[in-house]
């Protein structure tokens, strides 16, 4: 998940020329939520690695689902696993989602399979 979070990183500051703020789930605290998403913040592009399941922070994407909308680019990266119990959990998020891309080893440039 390292490598997916720094190819995006790259880019996103590369093919579209804006800064990105990449978290991961620990850094996002559910109950403080509207600092991530204020207006006030310089970053067009929000990165959230989801990596580990954390219901409370589920749920509060889900109930906050207009505060994300509002904040600009959402991008969210999870193992297989996580984004399953979150978009299970989650319904309203799941319901704003425009796309849900995998994102696996490619195994003809010698990349171990998935």
């Amino acid at each position: 998940m390292g490598a997916v979070r720094t190819d995006l990183e790259a880019e996103v500051q590369v093919q579209l020329g804006v800064d990105l703020r990449s978290l991961s789930s620990a850094e996002v605290q559910p109950e403080r939520l509207g600092d991530v998403f204020s207006h006030g913040t310089a970053w067009p592009v929000i990165l959230i690695t989801l990596d580990r399941w954390l219901p409370k922070l589920a749920d509060s994407f889900d109930r906050n689902i207009v505060l994300l909308a509002r904040s600009g680019t959402v991008l969210f990266v999870a193992g297989r696993d996580i984004a399953e119990r979150v978009l299970a959990a989650a319904p309203n998020l799941r319901n704003r989602l425009t796309d849900i891309l995998l994102i696996t080893p490619d195994e003809t440039f010698g990349d171990p399979p998935a």
